[in-house]
């Protein structure tokens, strides 16, 4: 269930994320807009104008476009209006929601590498483990050749009297 509220929580952020980014991608081409609109009346050439008002109602169109996403994702969000783009970027830079943010994303880590070195340990600990049953099944052999080199050294020296 943990990972269900960090993916929830990652979807919420991008979602609020590409919301600011077509909030500012909207005040961008707005700007273009009206920067391409003054162009088109301080200049008295015909062609440039035709041009600069295609490129305009290009641009519109795209402005319609973010207008029409952002209604769409602030409703996603469950969002009271389109105004809300200022608590947007408040809670884009807000200190302790983004302490909150990192302070998860730490947490996650340091539970990863924990869990990397438990593995890491349980592995050891298994080599460990064999490499003591090797010792032992060592010694019991070296334990039961002393008893076999002394009886076949006696059974020997008792041929060699015979």
């Amino acid at each position: 269930m943990g990972h269900e509220a960090t993916a929830e929580e990652k979807l919420g952020e991008d979602s609020i994320d590409y919301l600011l980014g077509q909030f500012k991608e909207q005040v961008h081409l707005k700007e273009l807009t009206d920067e391409l609109e003054s162009l088109v009346i301080d200049t008295g050439i015909v062609a440039l104008e035709d041009e600069l008002q295609l490129k305009i109602t290009e641009i519109r169109a795209s402005v319609q476009h973010l207008e029409s996403n952002i209604a769409k994702k602030t409703e996603e969000l469950h969002l009271s209006d389109q105004n809300s783009h200022k608590e947007l970027e408040q809670l884009n830079t807000n200190k302790w929601i983004n302490l909150q943010l990192n302070i998860r994303v730490v947490r996650d880590q340091i539970l990863m590498k924990l869990r990397a070195c438990k593995f890491e340990h349980v592995g050891l600990e298994c080599a460990d483990t064999s490499h003591q049953l090797d010792h032992k099944t060592k010694a019991y052999v070296e334990k039961a050749m002393k008893g076999c080199v002394s009886r076949i050294q006696a059974t020997l020296k008792h041929y060699e009297d015979i």
